[in-house]
């Protein structure tokens, strides 16, 4: 019987298969799925950006592997017979080879549960992996929001954390529920730039002179909040001025992106309007996608909330000094395009287990007022006398 292909066999047979770069993660599921390695670890994808970057860095030019943009690779000598004065980038940002012994926080979303290997007791093992196949680790000691999975279907949320990381878990915990869902998608289904599919429009650049108290919303770059429309702030144009920008008229399930520091601490500034927000009209500095007949609106809002998307329109020029991307460099992102039928259920599957997330972040709304309550309910005690509330 032959002895099953190193890490970096593995990898260069994937990307010698692939027909483009692929993701490191992309890179794990094939060999998973070809059953290139048998011993997978308990994060085959970590193992996987782990050894690629350990190549690039310590070999440099003789490194087989070559990095063409953040998390994805491709081999040297096809992207130097592509482009002969391609310069090697830096890599950064890749997990460790010490990820897979990192208890501190919990390194990988919606892990595999092996129920029968749960041990209930006051302290029980929760033995999980992070891709079906890989090696069982006990993530009990571990602190971080996490999903258990039983084949596709999510059957737990859990919480591990401490208080002042609670509200960053719980967006950590969205942002691994949309990017499970896109995993395996770029190696199986065709990679076209959003422009090809919606028209990105940016909002007009409506003079200060135009606002009054009264009249229809215009929607600026600080209303745009992660999920939602924040109208605190508000500025109208005169109802009569209206008519002549019916091209930047917005309606109740349009995507709205800032442009402006698109991406702050809390996430992405991207929301999909409801009724509540219309009628307004999109100002500059802001954009909206006007889709065609291939492109579902829900699957795209999922897609532009993705790790990868983020990354693709990081560290762009400024504008003023502010952090900006342009439409242009929107349109350019690369996307898998399923078929309708599948962006549909996708999007019907990600509905449900964010529903499960919105039901942890309320509990951890509530979880941090009582602790926020909790110095003055002992206060309270040690001048009274009384013990209190548990």
């Amino acid at each position: 019987m032959p002895s099953e292909l190193t890490w970096g066999q593995s990898i260069q047979k994937v990307l010698g298969e692939s027909p483009e770069p692929m993701h490191y993660a992309d890179i794990t599921d094939r060999i998973v799925k070809d059953g290139l390695r048998q011993n997978l670890g308990a994060t085959p994808s970590a193992t996987v950006g782990a050894h690629i970057a350990a190549s690039i860095k310590h070999k440099g030019k003789k490194s087989p592997f070559v990095r063409v943009s953040k998390g994805t690779y491709d081999l040297a000598k096809r992207a130097a017979a592509a482009s002969p004065n391609a310069v090697t980038v830096e890599v950064d940002g890749i997990p460790s080879a010490d990820a897979e012994e990192q208890y501190a926080i919990v390194a990988a979303f919606g892990m595999f549960w092996r129920r029968e290997a749960v041990d209930w007791m006051r302290t029980p093992k929760l033995l999980g992996m992070q891709q079906i196949g890989a090696t069982p680790v006990d993530f009990n000691g571990q602190r971080g929001v996490y999903l258990l999975y039983d084949g596709r279907e999510v059957i737990y949320v859990g919480l591990r954390a401490a208080a002042e990381r609670q509200a960053e878990a719980v967006e950590q915990l969205r942002l691994s529920v949309i990017d499970r869902a896109f995993v395996g998608l770029r190696s199986e289904w065709s990679m076209r730039p959003i422009g090809e599919l919606a028209r990105v429009v940016s909002g007009y650049a409506f003079k200060s002179a135009w606002f009054a108290g009264q009249g229809v919303r215009l929607l600026r770059n600080a209303n745009v909040s992660q999920g939602s429309i924040d109208w605190t702030d508000t500025v109208r144009l005169p109802e009569e001025l209206r008519p002549q920008f019916a091209e930047y008229e917005l309606n109740a399930g349009d995507i709205v992106l800032a442009l402006d520091r698109p991406i702050v601490a809390a996430g992405l500034k991207v929301a999909r309007l409801v009724e509540a927000d219309v009628p307004s009209l999109l100002l500059q500095r802001v954009a909206t996608f006007r889709l065609g007949d291939s492109l579902d609106p829900g699957y795209l809002y999922a897609f532009l909330r993705t790790s990868v998307f983020m990354d693709a329109i990081s560290g762009h020029e400024q504008s003023l000094g502010v952090p900006h991307v342009s439409p242009r460099q929107v349109a350019a992102v690369r996307l898998p395009v399923p078929t309708l039928a599948k962006q549909r259920d996708i999007v019907r599957a990600l509905e449900g287990e964010l529903s499960l997330a919105s039901s942890v972040a309320g509990g951890l709304v509530q979880q941090a007022a009582d602790i926020g309550r909790l110095p003055a309910a002992l206060l309270r005690s040690a001048f009274s006398g009384d013990s209190p509330d548990n």
